[in-house]
């Protein structure tokens, strides 16, 4: 199983760092979660084809995470296996309204992509080997986190999110843990706005250290904001010493 990193960067794309999205490479299933920009062609420089997702998790309606969308749907329009896009209700409803908006919604279209609205708290079977569940995040109303277990591996996306400690316990144990981490402590004071919106490194590392995840990957840096990633690194192994991988944009991470 692969993790395979589209892009880790914030609300900004700069670049080095695309808006954040990334791929679940498990043995019978390719899950794209997060839309942003031109995902086919990140998908291609990474040795995959569009037609190979086979499921798509939309963690918020933000268009960081989102406006991608069309243009994904529209390459995929000659499509014939079925599609499936998840995301919370009002996400579903977003989506819908802004493939209408550029006419994707003709009988081709939809006689493959399925919408699937998901309550917080509810568990999916995603084939045989493979389910999630969708856990409500504080960042916006829209917001999921989601946990994907193969019955080996257990992986929480917690997409853009203050952190949340109790929720992280309750999906204890973790193989994998990808989460929210746009800036270091000291950025984070200067901006209360995003702080309450978004995960430090400092308390990352802290919380990580009582979690221990096998492995912890921060994404969803806010390079705009000049931060340091070296600065990242060194506060969130202030507290944990294990695996950590701080990614790239296109940075395969294998889970084994």
């Amino acid at each position: 199983m692969k993790i395979i990193f589209l892009g880790t960067g914030g609300s900004v794309p700069t670049a080095s760092r695309d808006n954040t999205s990334l791929l679940l490479d498990f043995n019978h299933s390719l899950i794209l979660v997060d839309c942003p920009g031109s995902v086919s062609a990140r998908l291609e420089k990474v040795g995959y084809q569009a037609d190979q997702v086979s499921e798509i998790f939309i963690t918020h309606l933000h268009p960081d995470h989102v406006y991608g969308l069309p243009a994904l749907i529209h390459v995929l329009r000659e499509r014939e296996k079925a599609l499936r896009l998840f995301g919370s209700e009002q996400t579903i409803d977003f989506c819908l309204k802004l493939l209408q908006l550029y006419c994707l919604d003709r009988e081709k279209i939809w006689s493959h992509l399925h919408l699937v609205k998901i309550a917080p708290e509810q568990s999916v079977t995603l084939n045989a080997g493979l389910k999630f569940a969708a856990y409500q995040v504080r960042h916006h109303p829209s917001s999921l986190a989601f946990l994907f277990d193969d019955g080996e591996r257990r992986i929480f996306v917690s997409g853009d999110t203050a952190l949340e400690p109790e929720l992280l316990f309750q999906v204890l144990p973790l193989s994998v843990l990808v989460h929210d981490c746009c800036f270091p402590s000291g950025v984070a004071d200067s901006f209360p706005g995003l702080k309450n919106k978004h995960t430090n490194s400092l308390e990352l590392g802290r919380v990580a250290a009582k979690l221990q995840p096998g492995l912890l990957l921060p994404c969803h840096f806010m390079s705009e904001l000049r931060i340091s990633l070296e600065e990242i690194e060194k506060e969130i192994r202030e507290s944990f010493d294990g695996r950590l991988v701080i990614p790239q944009d296109f940075q395969v991470v294998d889970i084994g």
